[in-house]
């Protein structure tokens, strides 16, 4: 069988019993051909029920050189686990749809925020959910219902077993 390769940019697409040696890729792109490659040398389950005369292995690969981003304005959610206010979810359609080669966005993309810088004081969420234009009262009425609901769950939780199969029977 002879190697086969597809129209990317760096040709990395092998479907082959042949071996071929690529050029060596970073983790999070491949900087000399501009994609993304991630590769298995896995076994394929025909080989595994050979006879014995030809073990060969499968090399697979997939590769890509750009990526979608869609971008969803903020909504107001109800998620009652926010700690004070109103909870601020994602809508559902997105705002904004852009397309950028890989590399490029690997280079200007901000680091990875750690936990503590995910959550949204207060003051943010309610000034992000009025310019999106929710009014003060639909805001007062979401953090209500979360306080009603993270009451009425501080309420069943000393009813509630430690036992599984004891909880369900009650």
């Amino acid at each position: 069988m002879s190697a086969t390769y597809n129209d990317s940019p760096c040709g990395h697409y092998s479907d082959s019993e042949e071996s071929f040696e690529y050029p060596p890729l970073s983790r999070r792109s491949c900087q000399q051909h501009g994609c993304f490659k991630c590769s298995s040398n896995a076994t394929p389950v025909e080989s595994q029920f050979h006879d014995g005369l030809h073990s060969t292995r499968h090399r697979k690969s997939v590769s890509f050189d750009s990526i979608r981003i869609l971008e969803f304005p903020p909504a107001l959610g109800d998620n009652p686990s926010v700690r004070d206010g109103p909870p601020l979810t994602l809508s559902w359609r997105p705002q904004r749809i852009k397309e950028q080669r890989l590399d490029v966005y690997e280079i200007f993309r901000d680091r990875r925020r750690e936990r503590p810088d995910l959550f949204l004081p207060t003051s943010l969420r309610i000034q992000t959910l009025l310019l999106e234009g929710y009014t003060e009262e639909e805001l007062m009425d979401a953090s209500a219902e979360c306080v009603k609901v993270k009451r009425e769950r501080y309420v069943c939780l000393p009813q509630m077993s430690s036992d599984p199969v004891q909880s369900t029977i009650n």
